[in-house]
């Protein structure tokens, strides 16, 4: 790897993880706040959370061209699916926000995006602590449930205060591809994981 595309990966990633982290502690204030409750969520973090996952868009052309070895579909799945949510769901009916499930969903995703970003910094800076690599492969197993699960609750509601037919077509139909898309995602991150962890494993077997 070049340095200067290493040097660009590597602010690229260190951005992301600041930003989420940022989000993640917004919204931590928001809900545990002495005065604030997760209806207030959308209020404060809403147009910070649909900001910095638009830029995620970046990193469609990142594997596109080549610039890093994520496999396209599933980076074009993850980040369409999730603009999608921010941008035709929550932003016409900003009113389903106020429902537990979006601020459900900006804490996994920023849980998630904070520890990929971080993964990945470190890793182009040649230095990455065992549990930071065991978190990066082990986390998704628990946040793309909920996260997803928080989506797809955010799409019912919207459906249900929506009155365009072309829109609810649209909006069924984003739904419908969570059925092929989740087990997809899923299993596809559990074979890095196996890849990843259980490679480590056996060499640390090996070396015994």
């Amino acid at each position: 790897m070049s340095s200067l595309k290493q040097l660009y990966l590597y602010m690229y990633n260190l951005a992301g993880c600041i930003l989420w982290t940022l989000l993640l502690a917004r919204v931590s204030t928001v809900v545990f706040g002495p005065t604030s409750t997760y209806r207030d969520t959308y209020v404060y973090v809403g147009e910070y959370a649909r900001n910095i996952q638009t830029a995620a868009l970046l990193e469609i052309v990142h594997s596109a061209i080549g610039l890093v070895r994520a496999p396209l579909i599933p980076t074009f799945i993850q980040t369409v699916a999730k603009n999608l949510i921010l941008w035709t769901i929550v932003q016409p009916f900003p009113s389903i926000a106020s429902s537990p499930a979006y601020t459900i969903l900006i804490i996994a995703w920023s849980t998630g995006e904070v520890i990929r970003y971080l993964y990945f910094s470190l890793l182009l800076s040649g230095v990455v602590p065992k549990f930071i690599t065991w978190l990066r492969y082990s986390a998704f197993v628990l946040i793309y449930p909920i996260g997803i699960g928080s989506e797809m609750w955010l799409i019912l509601q919207a459906i249900g205060q929506c009155d365009q037919g072309w829109l609810l077509d649209v909006m069924w139909g984003e739904l419908a591809l969570y059925i092929p898309g989740m087990p997809f995602l899923y299993s596809y991150m559990l074979k890095q994981r196996r890849k990843t962890i259980g490679s480590k494993a056996a060499e640390r077997k090996q070396r015994h």
